[in-house]
């Protein structure tokens, strides 16, 4: 990809685009991968994407604003058809090896955990984890009666359009618990698939809509990976994942995230050395620390035209994070992309 001269990386710079993204969660008593098998619920969810110099931002590959807001992509299936942007008002831990279905989306599975009480079982006592494979849903189809068979996490598609290259994009935020700090933060994921193809700038919408992610680049940051609750430290230990301490600074733990449906595994087994059918290493793409603002390099850059990203937003059922004491909390998802360094980094995280 070229190289942009001085004089038009000027014109494009600095922030390009600031992506907001608030869930409040409130959840009832949950541990590890949440046994008690309650959902989160969110209170809201605030989606605003601020674009300037040359950038602009579409839910829908029609209208292209300099701002995009929760309502435009909830109601994108309203003129794109084809959207599966899915904004639950129920989450519930999910987890993922960060693959692609044949449809260009992440697959994701709800884990449900429940005790063994079968008393002639060899597993008499442990709690088994049963993964469930999740299909994306529009935001339209999903209901509230009870809990969700399905909408278990965020996701949704947006258009960008830059008239002129731009061989470097970063992206930068947080993730936070704004009320109440129990931990649940900290076992939060953002993914991020790029399309692989781009159209043209005077594209039709039905080519722009048409974009695919099928064969895209799959990124996902990590947040907080330093960072981990005494209860997080104890659930590692009593898993046999991980030796820790509690706080910031510990570095990033590695983990397996589901990649198939299976049922009744013992949850201290639920790794990829022991059943590398069903579990297999979530490498992020960036794991940065809970302190300072990273600035992490993008993979591709921007082509001129129109790119389609689709991003997902979920809590970690596989992240010793996520147990029962996180519960009760809110979360705040705050990403920001420029074609040019956060010069406030403090060098946390890792770049491709």
């Amino acid at each position: 990809m070229k190289k942009k001269t001085k004089a038009s990386k000027q014109k494009l710079n600095n922030l390009l685009m600031i992506l907001l993204l608030t869930a409040v969660l409130l959840i009832m008593s949950t541990y590890a991968w949440f046994t008690a098998n309650r959902t989160v619920n969110i209170d809201a969810i605030d989606v605003k994407v601020a674009t300037s110099s040359g950038l602009q931002i579409s839910a829908d590959g029609i209208t292209w604003k300099t701002v995009l807001t929760k309502d435009d992509v909830f109601s994108a299936y309203n003129t794109y058809g084809s959207s599966v942007n899915q904004l639950p008002s129920i989450m519930a831990p999910v987890s993922s090896a960060l693959e692609l279905d044949a449809n260009g989306h992440l697959k994701m599975f709800f884990g449900k955990v429940e005790a063994n009480l079968d008393t002639t079982s060899d597993t008499y006592g442990q709690y088994l984890l049963t993964s469930t494979l999740q299909t994306d849903v529009a935001s339209n189809t999903v209901t509230t009666t009870g809990e969700f068979d399905k909408g278990y996490y965020m996701a949704f598609d947006v258009f960008l359009k830059v008239e002129t290259e731009a061989s470097e994009l970063y992206m930068s935020g947080s993730v936070t618990e704004p009320t109440t700090v129990k931990g649940l933060a900290n076992a939060a994921r953002v993914a991020l698939i790029k399309g692989p193809n781009t159209a043209a700038v005077d594209a039709t919408s039905g080519e722009i809509q048409a974009l695919p992610t099928t064969g895209g680049t799959v990124m996902m940051w990590e947040p907080n990976a330093d960072a981990h609750t005494i209860n997080g430290v104890n659930n590692a230990t009593a898993l046999g994942w991980a030796t820790i301490t509690a706080g910031e600074g510990n570095g990033t733990i590695a983990y397996d995230g589901v990649k198939a449906e299976k049922a009744g595994v013992v949850l201290a087994d639920a790794t990829a050395a022991k059943d590398p059918d069903t579990f297999a290493a979530a490498t992020p793409t960036w794991a940065t620390p809970k302190s300072g603002t990273p600035s992490m390099l993008m993979p591709g850059g921007l082509a001129a035209g129109v790119t389609k990203y689709r991003i997902y937003l979920w809590v970690e059922g596989q992240d010793v994070d996520c147990e029962n004491n996180a519960s009760g909390t809110d979360v705040q998802y705050d990403l920001s992309f420029s074609l040019d360094p956060f010069a406030t980094a403090t060098g946390g995280g890792t770049n491709p």
